[in-house]
């Protein structure tokens, strides 16, 4: 006869024995149990093997924990049938899981030496890397574009009304009129961005938006006789001096302005500051149009190399100039 003192010390020591074994195992619980049923396992004497193994360990988990697992292969009243179904507590309510509709999938037993399946990691996409750009492509299109005209000598050009020469300070037109016109037989108005030139009681001859603003106080008009033609000579002085026009009307035939001559004379009219800034704007369009860095991308380039001298331990091999 068993004293029940001597149960509960038993039971007392087992637990103690437990708690040890689990602070070992760190807290891994499989891996205490995986302990515990693998020298169950090994022990003839417990009989901890096959089907009844599996029976001891539904018996005592009923017991301590009051849940009732169905051992695969059991059918149920309720139809259910497959690998370690929670059933419901020894005592109480039926779990709800009873009344699972007979068409639910069984769930099988993991086996412990089955691999997990193999999940393939995404891989991330590829950026599509930009098409590589020609140096100077930009300046060969205009350079090759059969739309913009050859400047003419006056670094300027033609369309059926008129022709037209420019500087960086002005734009000067001719237009031909009837012989006999004279100054009060025209109609000429220039405002900041626009002009309008007619003969009086006829369609205009020009009527549109200037390509850039004008200074109006600077700008005049007059009729000169040339090889015995009638012309009207109009002289615009441009706002922004530092740039080549493409037309004098907008939508009117353009020129390449890639291809503009400045005569060197001209630069030497202007002061030291104004004819630096158009002899570098004159190098950069070179550069470009040869595919060429500009002033500025040759300095930066400079700079990168004379810092590329200095630090030959840093990897420059990715290294862009922005």
């Amino acid at each position: 006869m068993v004293l029940l003192e001597e149960v509960d010390e038993t039971e007392d020591h087992v637990q103690g024995q437990v708690q040890a074994l689990l602070k070992q195992c760190e807290g891994d619980v499989p891996k205490l149990l995986g302990a515990v049923f693998k020298c169950l396992h090994s022990d003839p004497s417990t009989g901890f093997s096959g089907t009844a193994g599996a029976d001891m360990l539904l018996k005592a988990l009923k017991e301590t924990t009051g849940m009732e697992l169905i051992k695969k292969g059991t059918k149920t009243k309720d139809g259910l049938k497959g690998g370690f179904l929670g059933g419901a507590p020894a005592t109480g309510t039926p779990s709800t899981s009873a009344k699972s509709p007979p068409t639910s999938a069984p769930v099988s037993t993991p086996n412990p030496t089955q691999e997990p399946p193999k999940t393939s990691t995404p891989q991330p996409m590829e950026e599509e890397k930009p098409a590589t750009e020609v140096p100077g492509q930009e300046a060969n299109e205009e350079e090759d574009d059969p739309s913009l005209q050859k400047p003419n000598t006056g670094n300027g050009g033609t369309t059926d009304t008129y022709t037209w020469v420019q500087t960086l300070a002005d734009v000067n037109m001719t237009i031909l009129v009837p012989a006999g016109t004279k100054s009060k037989d025209m109609e000429i108005s220039i405002t900041k961005k626009k002009m309008k030139v007619a003969l009086k009681g006829q369609p205009p001859l020009i009527d549109g938006e200037l390509f850039e603003a004008v200074l109006t106080d600077d700008s005049f008009w007059s009729i000169t006789e040339s090889n015995g033609t009638r012309n009207v000579e109009i002289s615009l002085q441009k706002v922004n001096q530092m740039e080549w026009w493409k037309s004098v009307i907008v939508g009117d035939a353009q020129i390449n302005t890639r291809k503009v001559e400045p005569e060197n004379s001209n630069l030497s009219d202007l002061d030291g500051d104004t004819r630096q800034t158009v002899e570098k704007m004159m190098y950069d369009q070179r550069q470009k149009a040869m595919g060429l860095p500009t002033a500025e991308e040759q300095s930066k380039q400079d700079m990168l190399k004379k810092f590329m001298s200095q630090h030959p331990e840093m990897d420059f091999s990715n290294a862009k100039i922005m």
